[in-house]
């Protein structure tokens, strides 16, 4: 991902995209509407670290009605899901919650996986041909995997060992978004985007003193 650039609704999402492009986060795909790629000569205007491609997350809209979704999964290995989308919107004008809540134990004795984010976005058109959307969110994760991982013989005894069971990895990350929408004919569209994310993330590794 370091040569990759990742973005969502427009907005690079790698924690410093010329310094750190590596790819720590991205958006829940249950709030995922499409994800647009852009290779060879489609991927000249985007940038910064665009030499493996583009890819860009779409994400739901600020709704122009109401809104009532629900989804809950669960399966093996501890999985549990949840999905929330409430909003209510016309043409002038529209918001939406999203919240998502995820859980699994993983496929490795200790590597369970929490995450939680809450997403608020909203629509306000400026005119017929100008509009405003804000988003506003937050992002949890804790996770018991870094980058310990198995050699051939631990492999061979039991793929699904975890060595390093004391390993962890959390992130936290808020982020805002303001864009400014300008159509000014049926093919034609100008966006403008400010935007700001604040990132924390910490790994805490364990060190491997086994003599196997």
């Amino acid at each position: 991902s370091s040569r990759t650039l990742l973005m969502e609704d427009g907005v690079p999402i790698q924690p410093a995209p010329y310094a750190d492009p590596s790819a720590h986060y991205y958006p829940p795909l249950d709030r995922v509407e499409r994800i647009e790629i852009r290779r060879g000569s489609g991927q000249i205007p985007y940038g910064p670290q665009s030499v493996g491609g583009m890819i860009n997350f779409v994400t739901a809209p600020a709704p122009s009605n109401r809104l009532a979704r629900l989804r809950i999964e669960a399966g093996e290995r501890g999985l549990s899901s949840g999905h929330l989308a409430l909003g209510f919107g016309e043409d002038s004008f529209g918001a939406a919650l999203f919240l998502t809540r995820k859980s699994v134990d993983g496929i490795r004795t200790g590597h369970g996986t929490q995450v939680t984010e809450a997403i608020g976005r909203t629509r306000m058109a400026l005119g017929e041909t100008q509009a405003l959307d804000l988003k506003i969110g937050t992002y949890v994760e804790s996770t018991g995997l870094t980058e310990g991982g198995l050699n051939q013989a631990r492999f061979d005894a039991d793929p699904y060992a975890n060595p390093f069971k004391d390993d962890q990895f959390e992130l936290e990350r808020t982020s805002g978004v303001l864009s400014h929408i300008w159509t000014p004919g049926a093919e034609l569209t100008v966006s403008t985007q400010f935007y700001a994310t604040n990132l924390f993330r910490a790994s805490y590794r364990q060190a491997d003193t086994s003599i196997d």
